[in-house]
């Protein structure tokens, strides 16, 4: 199974320290191409995986993992009563 990133995962990626990019990546490398270890999201055909404090979106394809957009975990700041 191949990984392909679109531009603007290619993009997210740039933004993203290296240490924390490679790790991101090696880790796609490894177990992303198994469905199982991602967590398909409700009401499509995309998949969501944690990695490094970030959150991969992507979708299956024949034999492809398409990577659409990479973002970072935001806390949920409640308002105060």
């Amino acid at each position: 199974m191949n990984i392909i990133y679109t531009t603007k995962a290619k993009d997210d990626l740039t933004h993203i320290d290296w240490r924390i990019r490679e790790k991101i990546i090696n880790e796609l490398g490894r177990n992303g191409y198994r469905k199982n270890y991602a967590i398909r999201l409700p009401g499509g055909e995309y998949y969501r995986l944690d990695l490094e404090n970030h959150i991969v979106i992507g979708q299956y394809k024949q034999d492809n993992f398409n990577v659409l957009t990479v973002l970072k975990k935001q806390k949920i700041k409640l308002p105060h009563s």
